[in-house]
């Protein structure tokens, strides 16, 4: 094995997406948790109208990058990354209105969750 040119690069994750598929499993070597969009059952939970950003993207499709990092010959940048798709977290909803079905949507406000009051069903 040859030395591995990759310095200090950072990797902004964000979600997986495999965990939208709650009980299922999408891939080997995550265990599958429940989230805060439920497509299965129609329901999500929220802070207000959801018009903060999500970062997303898939435990495959970090693999291939990793993998691509380790084993590329060329030094990565010291400045750089990687761009995961990106959406709000009402557009989210949206998206899986237009799949599924109307949701239940619980709106959390800032101030009850500062409070440390989560209120929801």
């Amino acid at each position: 094995m040859s030395p591995i040119n990759l310095g200090i690069c950072p990797f902004q994750l964000g979600f997986f997406t495999d965990y939208f598929g709650y009980p299922y499993s999408a891939t080997k070597y995550l265990k599958p948790i429940q989230m805060y969009v439920n497509f299965r059952n129609c329901r999500t939970i929220t802070v207000g109208y959801g018009n903060f950003p999500l970062s997303l993207t898939t435990v495959d499709g970090i693999a291939v990058v990793v993998t691509e990092a380790i084993e590329n010959q060329r030094r990565w940048p010291v400045i750089g990354g990687i761009r995961v798709t990106q959406i709000t977290m009402a557009g989210l909803i949206e998206l899986g209105v237009r799949l599924r079905s109307p949701y239940h949507v619980e709106r959390m406000s800032t101030e009850n969750l500062k409070a440390g009051k989560l209120k929801s069903s």
